[in-house]
């Protein structure tokens, strides 16, 4: 019997360090190579290291592509603060030139997606004047309006949630487009389909 509890004893001891290992392993791997952990968390359905991972590639790094990852998987899991955290990174006025190039490697209009969600989850965690200006951030930059933008996104949301100030608000910034002789006539159509949908809302109401 008194064998039997020593057996025990080491064998559990054994399995402590090897998970103690183990642990110590996956932590190291992480600050050694973020960039293959980013991926392998993911894959695991680890998404919340998965992002840590991809940032830490970002900051050792200075790629876009891993901050982009760390924003799309924030996205997906539908995490407001790492979407505004990751989000805002790119686009920052420092990574402004660069994000552009790299969205245009992406699906069209990835620029104003990201846009979008950074946008959307402001407004749910309650920054709506934060939300309103980063919907038009690229609007303002760049002179147009094109289609699936962050700012028309917006404003759907807010009609949708019968948020009549803030969507007054953004009526207000859209309506002051019509003005800019930069408007392609593509933008205008969009813009004025955006604007008839309060129409629509409030018939359906």
């Amino acid at each position: 019997m008194q064998l039997d509890k020593v057996i025990i004893r080491t064998v559990l001891h054994t399995l402590a360090a090897i998970g103690v290992l183990f642990v110590i392993m996956i932590c190291a791997l992480c600050f050694i190579y973020p960039a293959t952990m980013m991926e392998i968390t993911f894959d695991l359905g680890m998404e919340k290291a998965s992002i840590r991972n991809a940032r830490r590639a970002y900051k050792y790094t200075d790629d876009l592509y891993f901050m982009a990852y760390a924003t799309e998987t924030a996205i997906l899991i539908d995490d407001n603060k790492k979407i505004i955290q990751c989000g805002e990174e790119l686009l920052t006025e420092e990574n402004y030139n660069n994000f552009m190039a790299y969205s245009a490697t992406k699906k069209e209009n990835y620029e104003q997606y990201i846009c979008a969600q950074v946008s959307l989850a402001k407004y749910y965690s309650g920054d709506k004047q934060g939300a309103v200006d980063t919907a038009f951030m690229l609007i303002e930059k760049e002179n147009n309006f094109p289609t699936n933008n962050a700012a028309a996104a917006l404003w759907v949301e807010t009609l949708v949630n019968n948020d009549s100030t803030w969507s007054e608000v953004i009526k207000g910034k859209m309506l002051q487009l019509h003005t800019n002789e930069n408007l392609s006539e593509a933008d205008r159509i969009f813009l004025a389909e955006m604007l008839g949908l309060e129409n629509v809302e409030r018939g359906n109401g």
